[in-house]
């Protein structure tokens, strides 16, 4: 057992209990990051396609798109719609280097996490979908590694952290700023391995829209070797007919 660790862990719950017992955004006496009044703001992905986590009117096993191809992915998690405070924050970090926040999104995705590994083997390292360097350069950092660092902290311990593994070398427009059939082209040949991956991998992103760049990320970790790969992402794009 790692003493030292353990140690680390329990100073850091102490340290949590008594300084930061406050809702992390309206500092209101709160035993959990968010409040009950705060936490309604954040719309839960709760309909949706499950294979793909599109958000829908109903639940269904499959959405049009997953019959038509289903993806190379095992499972997907995104606990969160892509909108209103969701999407607020998720820009801050993104634009603003607000990395803060992050551990208020950290905790719905664990908490969705939790729920479904409960009966299933958890992934042997989490991957982040990686930025071209000139995107990393523009932004001074890549928020989904800064994502997956933090949430590392709260994996069981044998979930490593591999943000090396997985490089992107072709420089891509913006995603959200193009059509999905652009978006599908323009991510072929994208990414690369700078060596042979786990058996069972997690790839971690922040926004899941068409799933085009998390369709590249997974085709080339399968044809890298790795047998499973499952996908996380904090939130979830709705349709525009779901937004209306």
């Amino acid at each position: 057992m790692d003493w030292i660790k353990l140690s680390t862990r329990k100073i850091q719950q102490v340290y949590q209990c008594f300084s930061f017992n406050l809702c992390y955004l309206c500092r209101a006496k709160s035993r959990t990051p968010l409040c009950s009044y705060c936490r309604p703001h954040f719309e839960l992905n709760q309909q949706h396609c499950h294979t793909c986590k599109l958000p829908l009117d109903i639940s269904i096993a499959r959405c049009g798109q997953c019959q038509r191809q289903p993806p190379a992915y095992h499972l997907c998690v995104a606990p969160l719609l892509y909108q209103g405070m969701t999407a607020a924050l998720i820009k801050r970090i993104k634009f603003q280097q607000q990395t803060h926040f992050i551990r208020i999104l950290n905790a719905f995705l664990l908490e969705e996490l939790r729920k479904s590994y409960q009966n299933d083997h958890w992934p042997q390292a989490v991957i982040p979908v990686p930025s071209h360097p000139e995107r990393i350069r523009e932004r001074g950092f890549c928020h989904t590694r800064t994502i997956a660092k933090l949430l590392k902290n709260d994996l069981p311990d044998q979930v490593q952290l591999l943000p090396q593994l997985l490089h992107k070398q072709k420089h891509t427009f913006a995603q959200h700023k193009v059509e999905r059939s652009f978006r599908l082209k323009s991510q072929r040949d994208a990414f690369q391995l700078s060596s042979r991956p786990p058996k069972h991998i997690a790839l971690l992103d922040d926004v899941m829209t068409t799933g085009s760049t998390i369709d590249a990320c997974v085709k080339t970790l399968l044809a890298g070797g790795a047998e499973r790969v499952d996908v996380w992402a904090l939130a979830r794009t709705p349709l525009p007919s779901h937004l209306a």
